[in-house]
């Protein structure tokens, strides 16, 4: 049970950072996209 816990907690602090690294990347391609026209 506890094993569980902690890899259920260890995936949540993994997906945070990634899906603010995903805004990120958007974030790069929007601007590119709306720089080009």
């Amino acid at each position: 049970m506890k094993v569980r816990k902690h890899e259920h907690s260890l995936r949540t602090t993994n997906t945070i950072p990634s899906f603010e690294g995903l805004k990120e990347i958007v974030g790069k391609i929007y601007g590119m996209l709306s720089n080009e026209q």
